[in-house]
């Protein structure tokens, strides 16, 4: 669903009223609801509960999106689906109150959730909650009756006992982050038949930021910029082997290239002659979500590092 939130707020109002003209419908990762009063900014009892279930629903479940102020109603086939809008006044009011009662809504504390609002006039609006899954479920509502939910299709149901002792059985999963070091490399010789240049070495490293140890880590490149700039040396795909292990707090280096830069004979570059790298890669390994992110090194870095 983060695509969907950051399509929201890019697109606006305009992308709430796509929501309902399409009738989307509600599923296992997003929710439509309406405030209790939407008069005012507010978090009355029955919000707050409607949070709390929903937060332990989606943190318990593949994680999702809950939009407040798009009606729901069932369609012919009987699943709900955006019908009407109701917007919230004093929208920043109550993005705040949510905010507030984040801390407390479930147990344990999720951190990994987002809120933001989409205006429309005299200070009413939109309110959208994305959250993600969480590595430390379940989490247990802390609003109305204190009960552990899950997501089954597009309802938010209680957990039953068998789940929730499954849940704490589970083996806490590891969770990598990635990080890029960059370093002045060699010189050409003098007499170089390729011409003069100065290299950049680019080492990308896995550090897990976990308390349990990650096995089978993993690199895999899926763009770079190696057509665009002909002395990128190609980047190799990093497959950990049954041995290789990152405990942690650990890092493990799992790529390293080098970029030329072509210089004159003075050891110098021009700022249009310094291309810009951007790698875009995922990552992962054994038992945990696989991450998808990307480096941008600008020209700017690069002739700092390289001192051109």
């Amino acid at each position: 669903m983060k695509e969907l939130f950051d399509q929201l707020i890019d697109e606006g109002k305009a992308g709430i009223d796509r929501l309902v003209a399409q009738r989307q419908q509600e599923n296992v990762e997003l929710e439509f609801k309406t405030k209790s009063n939407q008069a005012n900014g507010e978090l009355t009892k029955e919000d707050r509960k409607n949070l709390g279930i929903i937060l332990s629903a989606f943190a318990n479940s593949m994680g999702g999106l809950v939009i407040w102020g798009i009606v729901a109603a069932k369609n012919d086939d009987g699943v709900d689906c955006a019908s009407d809008v109701k917007p919230i006044s004093e929208i920043e009011k109550f993005k705040s109150e949510v905010e507030r009662a984040l801390s407390q809504a479930i147990m344990p504390r999720h951190d990994e959730i987002r809120v933001a609002t989409v205006p429309e006039r005299d200070k009413s609006g939109y309110l959208l909650i994305r959250v993600e899954r969480s590595e430390r479920r379940p989490h247990r509502c802390e609003y109305g009756e204190k009960q552990y939910f899950k997501r089954i299709g597009d309802s938010s149901i209680a957990m039953e006992h068998y789940d929730i002792e499954d849940s704490f059985k589970r083996m806490t999963v590891p969770k990598l982050s990635a990080e890029m070091e960059l370093k002045d490399g060699a010189t050409s010789p003098a007499g170089n038949p390729e011409g003069a240049y100065k290299t950049l070495n680019i080492s990308i490293w896995l550090k897990n930021i976990s308390p349990v140890t990650a096995r089978y880590p993993y690199f895999l490149v899926d763009v770079s910029d190696v057509q665009r700039a002909p002395y990128l040396s190609r980047l190799s795909n990093y497959t950990g082997g049954a041995d290789q292990v990152i405990h942690p707090g650990l890092s493990l280096e799992v790529a390293n290239f080098h970029h030329r830069v072509p210089v004159d004979s003075n050891g110098k570059a021009h700022r249009f002659d310094v291309r810009a790298i951007t790698i875009e890669f995922r990552f992962g390994c054994y038992n945990a979500q696989p991450t998808k992110e990307k480096f941008f090194i600008s020209p700017e870095q690069i002739m700092d590092v390289l001192r051109l």
